[in-house]
């Protein structure tokens, strides 16, 4: 990933989806799974109140967790101060100013630490990089930074002609939706490795079609029941 990447994805992320954010909202009952036990980093967004007033406090904040929605090696997300007063008070120091980021990594979790620099998403993503919270991801077409668990599904999907990767995404969406809330958080994050590589050969694969709309033309309708729960 780069920022030119970054920032056309925004782009089209923002295009695609309107104002819609699919991020992760974290709670007292879910924070232990993402921030404790999970093996990804993260970058935690603590609001006085919920969205949509925590995310426009931030505005840049919907298009980094589309961004990130599926990567397996970082999340984005929010916490309501409001709800979860007993969670915050937890992670912050009495008498805090909102908005506040804080980062958690492998050497600083469960506490993790304050973000402080400047409140951009330029900034926020130059932070990420330069501290190592964001890993390389698996490079699908060179297979550079992949597992070999990825590299064999790689060449599964690989093979895969437009409609299975249609049909392979809905079944792949629904078991995420599925294993979101609770459950093991490395069968979430293989989850979302896999999302993403057919996500990938689905867009390798539309000049395959005639019309690629006959096949993919409802995916937006798959992502929206997907964070509605409807899967």
């Amino acid at each position: 990933m780069n920022f030119r990447h970054f920032f056309f994805t925004v782009l089209c992320l923002s295009f695609l989806n309107g104002i819609a954010c699919r991020h992760i909202q974290l709670t007292s009952q879910n924070f232990d799974d993402y921030v404790k036990l999970g093996t990804r980093n993260g970058m935690v967004l603590y609001c006085e109140h919920g969205p949509p007033a925590c995310q426009n406090a931030n505005i840049f904040y919907p298009d980094l967790a589309n961004y990130f929605w599926n990567s397996s090696r970082v999340f984005t997300s929010s916490v309501n101060c409001q709800l979860e007063t007993a969670l915050c008070a937890d992670q912050l120091p009495q008498g805090s100013g909102f908005p506040i980021w804080k980062y958690y990594t492998a050497e600083n979790k469960p506490s993790g630490e304050y973000y402080t620099e400047e409140s951009s998403a330029q900034a926020l993503v130059s932070f990420m990089y330069r501290t190592g919270m964001i890993p390389n991801e698996c490079d699908i077409a060179t297979y550079d930074h992949c597992s070999e668990r990825e590299i064999l599904f790689i060449n599964k999907v690989r093979l895969w002609d437009p409609i299975q990767c249609a049909k392979g995404l809905k079944k792949q969406l629904s078991i995420n939706a599925r294993t979101s809330n609770g459950g093991d958080m490395r069968q979430q994050e293989w989850g979302l490795a896999k999302q993403r590589i057919i996500e990938h050969f689905i867009e390798a694969k539309k000049d395959q079609v005639e019309d690629p709309k006959d096949i993919y033309g409802n995916l937006d309708r798959l992502y929206d029941e997907r964070l509605s729960g409807g899967l």
